[in-house]
């Protein structure tokens, strides 16, 4: 009987952790087409903020892209120039 529980419990231990990947998976997706849709209307810093967002999250929450691939569609950072070079200028 022990036996029989333990595999049920396995079971649906391994159940829960399969609907939280789709679950997670769901929400990478949605938020994904989100992106899409900024970058199409043109609301460029909006679709920034949504892969900063993505980018962000736990690894194990966007299983699709890696944060390197998102963080690839960021825009460069604009170049800044140091201080000493602020004021001698």
């Amino acid at each position: 009987m022990n036996a029989l529980r333990q595999s049920r419990h396995g079971s649906g231990t391994e159940e829960t952790r399969n609907f939280l990947k789709r679950e997670s998976a769901l929400r990478f997706v949605t938020r994904w087409q989100y992106y899409l849709r900024q970058r199409a209307a043109g609301n460029d810093d909006r679709a920034e903020e949504v892969i900063r967002e993505l980018s962000q999250t736990q690894t194990g929450d966007y299983p699709l892209l890696t944060r390197e691939q998102m963080k690839a569609l960021l825009p460069a950072a604009p170049k800044t120039e140091s201080l000493e070079t602020l004021l001698r200028g």
